[in-house]
């Protein structure tokens, strides 16, 4: 009698560790693609930012009069990107090469910097000069904002399951 419940109890443990690994896979897979698109809108934003900077070193945006206050600010926000952008590459470097799915300390201690950068982003993009010259790439650089605010939240909302030992 002992020996069917204890075989009953194993299959019922194999059962649950198998739903346990299937929810786990589908989370990992959603991740990746969550970093795939946080990759794709993260090169945007490069490709947006050297383009202006081509535009300003071109002499193309010469028409615009900037105030030496915007021209500061503007050379804040420069500095601000180069060290996050620094920052970033530091990180990088000192993970593992592939994406890989932070362990549950780690990803706890992620996720508040992944905010905290994003909102940092957020100001620094309406800092943006409001001119014609400039109203497509504000434009294009909310969207890719709003696209990565997305992503971020829905991954902030993916919590790593915890590994119980029983």
């Amino acid at each position: 009698g002992s020996m069917i419940h204890l075989v009953f109890g194993l299959d019922v443990m194999s059962q649950w560790l198998t739903a346990r690994d299937s929810e786990l896979d589908l989370r990992l897979g959603d991740l990746d693609a969550l970093q795939q698109e946080l990759l794709k809108h993260r090169r945007a934003l490069e490709e947006m930012t050297t383009e202006l900077q081509e535009l300003r070193a071109t002499g193309a945006m010469g028409a615009i009069s900037a105030p030496s206050r915007e021209t500061g600010e503007l050379q804040r926000l420069r500095r601000e990107n180069e060290r996050l952008q620094r920052e970033l590459r530091e990180r990088a470097g000192s993970s593992v090469a592939s994406p890989a799915v932070p362990a549950g300390a780690e990803w706890a201690r992620v996720k508040p910097l992944m905010l905290q950068c994003l909102e940092q982003l957020e100001p620094m993009l309406a800092t943006m000069p409001a001119t014609p010259a400039f109203l497509d790439l504000q434009e294009e650089a909310c969207e890719a904002y709003y696209e990565l605010r997305r992503i971020l939240l829905e991954a902030m909302a993916l919590n790593p399951p915890r590994v119980q030992v029983l």
